[in-house]
């Protein structure tokens, strides 16, 4: 029997109020979840070294990365992203990288951080590979997480007993960060070259460097933060920085 049942009827306004009102929770309920659950796209670039680059053993070499924000949303400052360096398929070192400014959608964040290598024997045609992926959400596409190159390191060259003049602890570079000039003094006769680079790999300049001091015009040279280094008569670097430059 039906007659102890309880029915509800509606009118048409009524109803309409009720599924718009269950239509808005439903959507903000979305809006929600999603944001809490949003995933960012990133990519990566290697720009240093550059592909085919000589890495001698004992050598720095700044290794610097562009990470792409392939997203809708913007990378916020502080976020964190996972940074792994590979040599031929074997991971040399795992990071890292708090970022320390927004980066809006289509936009890129530099980073970089210096690496001395140690070898023992020639190996050519490395696949020298930077990965990162976020610390914290996920990533839809993952085919642009990893970028590599090929490079070459060199292990030392044995000469006939009769060792280079120039060492690192003889040598100063100065001042730092310079303006207008750059100054190399060395405690004894260097037969050098000095060479100043972007980080991006772009030669900026590459003299000779005789006697015990040269000073060199630096203007013209871009503001920002380059490297130098510094080579011996057998063509081995045996000093590497970073210069500020400040015009």
């Amino acid at each position: 029997m039906l007659q102890n049942a309880t029915f509800s009827c509606y009118a048409p306004k009524t109803l309409h109020r009720i599924f718009k009102r269950t239509f808005l929770l439903s959507l903000l309920y979305l809006l929600i979840t999603s944001a809490a659950f949003a995933q960012k796209n990133i990519a990566v670039i290697l720009i240093s070294p550059a592909p085919g680059a000589n890495i001698d053993s004992g050598e720095t070499v700044y290794t610097v990365s562009q990470l792409y924000n392939y997203s809708t949303d913007t990378l916020k400052n502080s976020d964190s992203v996972v940074v792994e360096l590979s040599v031929n398929g074997n991971r040399k070192l795992q990071g890292l990288v708090l970022l320390t400014t927004d980066v809006p959608p289509g936009d890129y964040y530099e980073f970089g951080f210096p690496l001395t290598w140690t070898v023992t024997t020639d190996v050519n045609n490395a696949d020298y590979c930077v990965k990162v992926f976020m610390a914290h959400e996920s990533d839809p596409d993952t085919t642009n997480n990893t970028n590599c190159i090929k490079v070459n390191f060199r292990a030392p060259r044995h000469s006939s007993g009769i060792s280079p003049v120039s060492n690192e602890a003889s040598v100063s570079v100065y001042p730092n960060p310079a303006s207008s000039q750059l100054t190399i003094q060395s405690q004894e006769a260097m037969d050098d070259l000095l060479s100043i680079y972007t980080l991006d790999g772009r030669i900026l300049t590459s003299q000779r460097v005789v006697g015990m001091q040269k000073t060199i015009s630096l203007a013209g040279f871009p503001d920002g933060t380059c490297i130098y280094t510094l080579s011996n008569s057998s063509g081995v670097k045996y000093k590497t920085g970073t210069l500020v430059i400040r015009n």
